[in-house]
């Protein structure tokens, strides 16, 4: 599965963007590209991948993601709630 969100940039002038992902989410999740360059007075669209492993425990996971342009940061909240796989629940 996947989602976007846009970052937009209401500076005269262009900026570069960092994203990352923290606490227990981050094993999920998968940013194209870790640096983006916003254009001045506009928004881009990030494309955010959400992915599980064969070996996760089905269970609730939180954590953020980070996104920091010139020193400063927001931290978004994201928690995925891994499901227990069809074919392990039939015994």
């Amino acid at each position: 599965k996947s989602f976007v969100f846009y970052i937009k940039n209401q500076l005269q002038r262009q900026i570069t963007v960092e994203i990352g992902a923290t606490g227990k989410t981050s094993n999920f999740i998968s940013v194209e590209q870790k640096n983006y360059i916003v254009p001045s007075e506009s928004s881009i669209p990030v494309q955010v991948k959400l992915m599980s492993s064969l070996e996760a425990i089905p269970q609730l996971y939180f954590g953020q993601i980070v996104i920091t342009t010139e020193g400063k940061g927001k931290l978004v909240p994201i928690q995925i709630d891994v499901k227990k796989r069809a074919q392990d629940a039939v015994t």
